[in-house]
């Protein structure tokens, strides 16, 4: 909240409705304009292996990728992204009414040439 505008920030984890645990996790980001507008920044860097792993990030026209030897993440909703050192950074401008999202997703790594 800034006296420019106001806006609500919403993250949330989907659950799938499976009978058994899977390692495909999903978070969700939100932010929805309420009055006025407001500038943001997304900076989205994970830590492969909590940081011990070496990773690779890519920037597409789909998203971004981050990769290990034993880790992807996808990022969805991040047209016009920056690289930033090991991870992004994403700026935006929201107004009153408007609604931006990111999904951040753990992809499989089976089935590719290491």
């Amino acid at each position: 909240m800034t006296e420019q505008g106001v806006s609500e920030l919403v993250d949330f984890m989907p659950v799938e409705p499976r009978p058994l645990a899977t390692d495909r996790h999903r978070i969700v980001r939100l932010v929805r304009g309420v009055r006025g507008e407001l500038s943001f920044t997304l900076n989205c860097m994970p830590r492969m292996d909590y940081g011990r792993a070496e990773q690779a990030v890519g920037i597409t026209s789909h998203g971004v990728i981050f990769e290990s030897r034993s880790a992807r993440l996808v990022l969805h909703g991040a047209h016009g992204a920056t690289a930033s050192g090991n991870g992004i950074r994403l700026e935006r401008t929201i107004r009153a009414g408007q609604v931006e999202g990111s999904s951040l997703k753990a992809a499989s790594t089976h089935n590719r040439a290491r």
